[in-house]
């Protein structure tokens, strides 16, 4: 999953990006980063970020 798809599936949710970076222990500019495609997303976050927002891995 792109950092594209999980920004449409977190806005779906309703979920701030704030919300998420603390979740996944990370600062919201690294969540913007990768949700616009200028950073990769690691595998672990990845993981994390799936989980986070109820996705099946």
């Amino acid at each position: 999953m792109s950092g594209l798809e999980f920004k449409i599936k977190r806005i779906m949710l309703n979920i701030q990006a704030k919300e998420i970076a603390d979740r996944l222990q990370v600062s919201k500019a690294y969540i913007s980063l990768m949700e616009s495609g200028k950073r990769a997303i690691p595998s672990d976050i990845h993981e994390k970020w799936a989980d986070v927002l109820g996705l099946q891995k």
